[in-house]
């Protein structure tokens, strides 16, 4: 039940608090700020105003601090609202308003470390999914996208297509084995011409890779095939 004028009032009489409800007690006096939650002035909580503050207080402002601490007091099940029932019945009301807290914590917490893995998953992504095939390709544009290819479809790549932006595009035809590719050292484009394996021990077998026929647009249109 609600919280009385009259239990508070009773529960401030001399006797000792049960070790369980001194728990509880410490955790709210905890969020509410009291910097002193000796077992020996936990009393001056129970004052008649303790149910409206209980109802302004806002768990938004809980800092991390206080979750680590709140933890450690209301964890264990011995501060759980039926256990708190049997020991001192006005005391219930308390248990649940702390263990909704705890459940509000919970969810807030469940919700930052989702958003948390999204974050780091974002930023992540340019930085495993772009393979050796497609590093160091800021100022080239690739079509199809390498970086949302599976491994095997990376094997099979139709038409792959390079293309700098003024000066230049080159068409593989057919199909391209780009899983093995370092298109940062395997092909070179600027105004001219276009080089691929500048590095010739890179060069695998006529029909492998990039040695293979291609169709070169060099801007401002004029085109060539090799």
């Amino acid at each position: 039940g609600q919280i009385s004028s009259k239990h508070l009032r009773d529960l401030r009489k001399p006797r000792q608090l049960p070790p369980q409800v001194v728990k509880l007690l410490q955790a709210i006096a905890l969020l509410l700020g009291h910097k002193d939650v000796k077992v020996s002035n936990l009393k001056k909580l129970l004052a008649d105003t303790l149910p409206q503050k209980l109802s302004a207080f806002d768990p938004r402002r809980i800092t991390q601090l206080q979750r680590t601490k709140l933890r450690a007091l209301l964890s264990s099940a011995e501060v759980q609202p039926d256990q708190i029932a049997t020991l001192c019945l006005p005391f219930t009301s308390l248990a649940q308003w702390c263990e909704c807290v705890m459940i509000f914590l919970s969810h807030t917490q469940m919700l930052q470390s989702e958003k948390e893995k999204e974050k780091a998953e974002k930023a992540e992504e340019p930085q495993t999914k772009p393979s050796r095939s497609s590093r160091g390709l800021s100022s080239l544009q690739i079509q199809p996208d390498l970086t949302r290819l599976s491994p095997e479809q990376l094997k099979e790549v139709k038409d792959l297509t390079i293309t700098k932006p003024n000066i230049g595009s080159v068409v593989f035809h057919g199909t391209t084995d780009c899983s093995t590719l370092d298109l940062q050292k395997d092909i070179v484009l600027k105004r001219g011409y276009v080089l691929v394996y500048p590095d010739t021990k890179r060069k695998p077998p006529l029909g492998e890779g990039l040695n293979k026929p291609a169709t070169v647009t060099m801007q401002p249109g004029r085109r060539k095939s090799n």
